[in-house]
């Protein structure tokens, strides 16, 4: 790591919660199923805490940052409606990797809420062998999402995803975010709190789900994503365990780029891998 980026002076960054989920159906993220799994209120959505923890790094660092990083969030404790988030960073070192940060979200209570590390690794990973796999086209039928349902290395259906500068813009305005880099030109680097909810989106379009709680994110960056791209999102279970009576799934997600004569769920073959999340989350029962 840089002698500059150890040097740098991370000022806090406050922002408010907002639950920008509430109307998505029922889920976490609505009063009634929140409750009847023992939370006080419906959870801010853990992409939108995502979002406000990156927000110190992409000021400093831009467009580069954006472009190529490694970035590990882990979920706390819920945050809700209206809570004060404070955002506190700080720079770290780790033997083989640059631009090495920690950050943390804490609410009004000085509670943690979600912890994030990021890092440029060096050399950087390479794609999972999944990114290249074409997933079958969506047939229209969504599927029971729990977690007896999913099965580890069978691939979700192929979710076309071509974010436009208004979807950016949006999601903006949504969360709080004021940084002018994702507002500027005809097609300009998408918000990084896009990616998990392309995620969300692609899970809500193929499975009932109720109670899914997101637990963490490892996200890998290998090129920038821009408004207007053509893109696909590939998902695969990779893995389910029970601890403590708790069901927990890993998913992998594939966001590639598709060239212009190909359709989603097409031969991989002229696919470039930009962004991989690895998710992990609890699924509650009925």
């Amino acid at each position: 790591m840089s002698a500059h980026t150890n040097s740098i002076p991370w000022p806090p960054y406050r922002v408010r919660a907002r639950n920008i989920s509430r109307d998505a159906g029922p889920s976490v993220h609505s009063d009634q199923v929140a409750r009847s799994l023992g939370f006080k209120g419906a959870l801010v959505a853990g992409r939108v805490i995502y979002s406000h923890l990156l927000h110190p790094l992409v000021a400093h660092f831009g467009v580069d940052f954006l472009a190529r990083n490694r970035a590990q969030v882990t979920f706390l404790k819920p945050a809700y409606e209206g809570d004060p988030l404070t955002v506190l960073t700080e720079s770290a070192s780790s033997p083989g990797a640059e631009r090495v940060c920690t950050a943390c979200a804490r609410n009004g209570e000085q509670a943690e809420v979600a912890r994030l590390e990021t890092s440029l690794p060096l050399p950087f990973p390479a794609p999972h062998a999944l990114a290249a796999t074409a997933p079958p086209p969506f047939d229209g039928v969504q599927r029971e999402g729990s977690w007896e349902a999913l099965q580890p290395g069978l691939a979700l259906a192929a979710f076309p995803w071509t974010p436009s500068k208004e979807h950016n813009l949006s999601w903006c305005d949504e969360i709080g975010e004021a940084l002018p880099l994702f507002r500027e030109g005809e097609a300009p680097p998408l918000h990084p709190g896009l990616l998990p909810t392309a995620t969300t989106e692609l899970l809500h379009q193929q499975l009932a789900i109720r109670g899914w709680v997101h637990v963490s994110s490892l996200f890998l960056h290998h090129a920038l994503l821009r408004a207007g791209q053509k893109l696909e999102l590939r998902a695969t279970p990779l893995e389910k365990w029970e601890r403590k009576g708790r069901h927990f799934v890993k998913l992998y997600v594939a966001v590639v780029e598709i060239d212009a004569g190909d359709g989603a769920g097409d031969g991989a073959e002229n696919a470039r891998v930009l962004a991989e999340e690895f998710r992990t989350a609890i699924i509650k029962g009925e």
